[in-house]
């Protein structure tokens, strides 16, 4: 019965038994309390489509569907609240993708559900950036959009510790409180004047709850010393995580981006038996305001997850090793292929064998240029048409031998807004 729908996927009906027929359509921000269908289709985008006779179902209807919905619960939109506005505590999360076989965690009890947000940039995004601004403060507030209460554990080191945020400080109105449905509570993060010190700093503070989907939710802060550019530097009380979160966001100039994320190459992550002389190969990238981009490469001895004798190397034009075009060709994986296949042996007679043939040697082309552009790795599937990827390289000698090493690349403009790239691991041979 379900051929004729327009599209596959998770469906989350609402159903009214007290009334009678599905004549009485109602949708947002109208009062449907009363007024609404007996049998309705939660419609995954939130569009109300249905009920506005503006079709007969779309993809947007079912979950995730075209809006990547992968959660139902009392704060999402479409939501799980009754009728009469009061909850419904059904929540219907971590929906999977479309597929024949789909997952999706249940709920039916109250519970909490931490939000935060703050007043830099982008409100959703944990991260807090000060560029080279001190003095200057932001806030991070703290919701709890579900139907229980949230309960928010001991913020580590705010209160005992508050030298490992220097030069930030903290006033937290957060820590062992119990926030109500729809209440709120805020950190107060505060960059003061790191002078006569210099350089740049960035911290994270880590905010427990017994939210059951997110127990701790981590907030990144960076900042600089007036005029200075944000560099490779791990302050006292950063880890790796932190400072992976926080690189990207510390933009020294109001206004200025950083460039785009390198997307490192080779050696391909956990590779093995590398020699002690290795080239480090990434895909060079662009700025958003046209500003020239220099790289450094960075490289660690890693030992048990702690990073030691690290190198930041400064990658100048006269020590590229390599420069290449590489052309990246859209849609001719074998996916591509077969499709193509499918729809030549459709024909028949003679004109059918001829376009077998030709449909075999087209797609053993599309595999020979598939596995051609496979020997380096990390190479986008979904770039749309032919695109030219500069591949630039550089070499680092005298490595130390049976060593695990993690590198990365960044990407600096000449005004010191800096994009690093995800973090990749080899280790070199005996």
């Amino acid at each position: 019965f379900d051929e004729g729908l327009p599209a596959a996927g998770l469906t989350i009906w609402h159903i009214d038994e007290s009334r009678t027929n599905n004549k009485n359509e109602c949708y947002p921000p109208s009062d449907c309390s009363v007024t609404h269908y007996r049998v309705s289709l939660e419609q995954a985008d939130g569009l109300w489509d249905l009920e506005k006779d503006t079709n007969n179902g779309d993809n947007g209807d079912l979950y995730p569907g075209s809006a990547n919905n992968t959660s139902f619960t009392g704060s999402s939109t479409p939501d799980s609240d009754l009728y009469n506005g009061t909850a419904g505590y059904v929540k219907v999360t971590s929906i999977s993708a479309t597929a024949p076989v789909m997952t999706a965690t249940l709920a039916a009890v109250p519970e909490p559900d931490i939000s935060v947000t703050d007043s830099s940039g982008t409100n959703n995004d944990l991260e807090v950036p000060f560029g080279d601004i001190p003095n200057t403060s932001h806030t991070v507030t703290v919701t709890n959009l579900g139907d229980a209460d949230l309960n928010i554990g001991q913020i580590p080191y705010v209160s005992d510790q508050p030298g490992l945020f220097r030069p930030f400080t903290i006033t937290d109105n957060c820590s062992n409180r119990t926030i109500a449905p729809s209440a709120a509570c805020t950190l107060t993060i505060q960059f003061t004047d790191p002078s006569p010190d210099t350089g740049a700093w960035g911290k994270v503070v880590r905010i427990p709850s017994d939210d059951p989907d997110k127990s701790e939710v981590v907030v990144s802060m960076c900042g600089t010393s007036p005029g200075e550019s944000w560099p490779w530097t791990v302050s006292e009380g950063v880890n790796a995580e932190a400072f992976a979160r926080v690189s990207g966001s510390c933009l020294p100039e109001e206004g200025n981006h950083t460039p785009a994320r390198p997307v490192p190459v080779s050696p391909e992550d956990g590779a093995t038996g590398l020699e002690t002389t290795v080239t480090f190969q990434w895909e060079g990238v662009t700025d958003p305001e046209g500003d020239p981009v220099s790289y450094e490469i960075r490289y660690c001895e890693d030992n048990e997850g702690l990073q030691e004798n690290c190198v930041a190397a400064k990658v100048e034009e006269s020590t590229l090793t390599g420069m290449t075009k590489r052309t990246v060709y859209a849609g001719l994986g074998a996916g591509a292929g077969l499709l193509f296949f499918g729809m030549v042996i459709a024909g028949d007679g003679r004109r059918r064998r001829i376009a077998l043939l030709a449909g075999m040697i087209i797609l053993t082309a599309m595999l020979l240029v598939s596995c051609g552009k496979g020997a380096v790795s990390d190479v986008g599937s979904n770039v749309s048409g032919d695109t030219d990827t500069t591949i630039l390289s550089y070499t680092v000698e005298g490595l130390s031998p049976d060593t695990a090493y993690s590198w990365h690349v960044v990407a600096s403009d000449d005004k010191g807004a800096a994009s690093l790239s995800y973090e990749r691991s080899f280790t070199t041979r005996n």
